[in-house]
């Protein structure tokens, strides 16, 4: 009869998968064929978040209900020795400037992770590699525009698959952009749109209404458009 730590490696990796941070600690304290078996496995969390707090850029893991501070100046090798990958349902980057450092990019190398959440403001459009992280998230996109940012139509435009924009100012973009916008299944749940032509609002109806995946739109009949639509 063999001891936990005489089975295979990839198999200890398997056990020790779905263990939180805490019995991660407590595991590999065991031995050093537990501690190998965490060090290089692969750990699921709810959600991590990159923010900067008063002192420094940190990362936040949540797993269950409980949240993890991690200083990515110094805690590095505590990630390390908890898992090799990570995995996380909600991922949230609240400033694309956290990933010019060297630790913050390792550390997304090894994690996959469902729904991004990306918060921007004036000077923080995404960078090529914040563009990597929005092809890598696999559900779900939300962009956050925040501090009376509003993008460019260029910049909308550089995002190529399906996001959820949040605009908290008032946001009246030409027919034309915001008919490519809706043909590339972005959403706006808290944007009205105000068609310019009776043309513009028949189209954006019809993509919406074609549409493969869910979007959320608020548009604004005119009473004209409306009166010659029924008169037709």
């Amino acid at each position: 009869q063999k001891r936990i730590d005489e089975l295979p490696m990839e198999l200890l990796r398997k056990i020790v998968e779905p263990l939180g941070p805490k019995d991660r600690c407590n595991v590999r304290l065991c031995n050093r064929t537990m501690e190998e078996a965490v060090a290089t496995s692969k750990a699921h969390f709810v959600s991590a978040r990159i923010g900067y707090s008063l002192c420094s850029l940190q990362i936040e893991i949540w797993y269950e209900t409980r949240r993890l501070f991690v200083n990515v100046n110094r805690d590095e090798q505590w990630r390390n020795r908890l898992f090799e990958k990570l995995s996380v349902e909600f991922l949230t980057l609240e400033d694309v400037r956290g990933l010019e450092m060297p630790v913050v990019n390792s550390f997304f190398d090894n994690c996959t992770f469902d729904s991004l959440t990306v918060h921007l403001s004036r000077n923080q459009w995404p960078c090529s590699r914040s563009h990597e992280l929005i092809r890598k998230a696999v559900k779900n996109l939300q962009i956050s525009c925040i501090n009376l940012f509003i993008p460019t139509a260029e910049q909308f435009i550089s995002i190529s698959r399906p996001a959820t924009f949040y605009i908290w100012e008032e946001w009246k973009p030409a027919d034309e952009l915001f008919l490519i916008l809706l043909r590339r299944g972005h959403s706006f749940p808290d944007s009205v749109f105000e068609p310019q032509s009776q043309h513009s609002l028949m189209e954006a109806i019809k993509i919406v209404s074609e549409a493969m995946i869910a979007q959320r739109v608020f548009i604004i009949v005119l009473k004209k458009y409306l009166c010659q639509h029924l008169l037709k």
